[in-house]
């Protein structure tokens, strides 16, 4: 399953294809800006480069942790309802403060 390399400071991401490719990976860094860029799930879909709103939503959700994996709320025993992904910072606020794990 392919997954995707994110840099937040230029605000661009790229593909990686393979999974034997993403265990070789330790650290990625941007080829633009040298700055070390994230793995996110291959659901990622990056905003425009200059809606710059949308990237610090981005930014917000992968600095805790989310990497645009699904997320699912346990609404009674045995059952699960996957959650959508927030559309702006006031929601990924909320978003990460009721859904985060601690490591």
């Amino acid at each position: 399953m392919a997954h995707k390399k994110v840099c937040l400071k230029c605000r661009i991401s790229f593909s990686i294809s393979t999974n034997s490719e993403i265990e070789n990976i330790k650290v990625v860094n941007c080829s633009n800006c040298n700055e070390k860029m994230a793995i996110v799930h291959h659901k990622f879909k990056p905003p425009k480069r200059n809606d710059l709103k949308k990237w610090k939503l981005v930014e917000l959700l992968v600095k805790n942790g989310f990497l645009f994996q699904s997320v699912y709320e346990q609404i009674s025993v045995g059952v699960f309802l996957k959650v959508d992904y927030p559309k702006n910072l006031i929601e990924a606020k909320e978003f990460v403060e009721k859904h985060k794990i601690l490591f």
